[in-house]
């Protein structure tokens, strides 16, 4: 939505005194809070004394994995108190209430109504001088449907991940995107922290690790406790949940574990009713799912 004159003269105004950066403020940063709103300046950002830019990167002569370290290396010379910082300050005045209720009243325009067991809240605005973009976090729980896990498990099967299907205990998935940089990683990422049953956690455990520590039960239930009563407790269980990363990078769309992904999505945005006038992007973010069902949490800009 636009900008009213009067928001962005008042956020420069009240923001100039408390940003670092140098040159004039083009972008805002709003959170809603209690009473009224979190201002930052977001652009332009403070930056160290080296230049950070990759533009000057060519794929096709320069290696990417040095030009990753010795933009690492530089980065790693600066000491984060150094690090110069726009100051964040909270607004509670009349001008407040005027920004975080035009925030407020552009979220009730778009979301027409909403599913059972959801909530709304406003995650964060973008102001300019010519556009202000709330962008918006929907959650959602669905109880009793497993259906999502389920097609989740037969997707990281499909894909080498998980041996069987029924190895899937739990988790959640919150890093999918498509990526197109400079340095030749294009196609989709998938990512998250997922559980899987197996009765040889210690297995798991040194198979990621610098050492075959630990190689046994009895070494797991010492390495993996604080008490003695919960090295008892997993001496006697018979299976064991272990987490791990299902990270793929450079997927295709027809990939079994993107098309899991869409197909959540649209199961997802499907519960509720948007006024597609004013919601300009909508997207999935993150999905936990467990033998009771499932929550998705979708992000919208409006």
């Amino acid at each position: 939505m636009e900008t009213p004159r009067n928001i962005w003269n008042e956020l420069t105004d009240v923001l100039e005194p408390v940003t670092v950066a140098e040159g004039e403020i083009e972008s805002v940063r709003v959170s809603v809070c209690n009473g009224g709103v979190k201002v930052r300046t977001s652009e332009p950002i403070p930056t160290p004394d080296y230049e950070q830019d990759i533009s000057d990167f060519d794929p096709e002569e320069d290696d990417p994995q040095e030009h990753i370290k010795e933009f690492r290396e530089r980065r790693e010379e600066i000491d984060p108190e150094d690090m110069p910082e726009n100051e964040e300050i909270q607004l509670y005045n009349d001008f407040a209430i005027q920004l975080k209720q035009l925030i407020l009243d552009r979220v009730e325009d778009a979301i027409v109504d909403t599913p059972h067991l959801s909530s709304v809240s406003v995650t964060r605005c973008t102001v300019t001088e010519e556009n202000m973009s709330p962008v918006v976090t929907l959650t959602s729980r669905v109880n009793g449907d497993t259906e999502v896990k389920d097609e989740l498990a037969t997707a990281l099967v499909d894909t080498d991940t998980i041996e069987k299907a029924g190895k899937l205990a739990y988790g959640s998935v919150d890093s999918v995107y498509y990526s197109d940089d400079q340095i030749g990683d294009d196609g989709w990422r998938f990512d998250g922290t997922l559980y899987k049953y197996t009765d040889e956690p210690y297995d798991y455990w040194a198979k990621g690790s610098d050492t075959d520590y630990p190689r046994n039960m009895d070494e797991w239930a010492e390495f993996a406790s604080e008490t003695e009563g919960r090295k008892q407790h997993i001496l006697e269980k018979e299976t064991h949940a272990v987490h791990f990363h299902p990270m793929k990078r450079g997927l295709p769309d027809d990939n079994p574990l993107i098309q899991w992904y869409k197909s959540v999505q649209d199961k997802a945005l499907s519960q509720y009713d948007f006024n597609n006038d004013v919601v300009v992007d909508k997207h999935l973010g993150t999905v936990e799912v467990d033998d009771t069902g499932y929550s998705a949490v979708i992000q919208i800009v409006l």
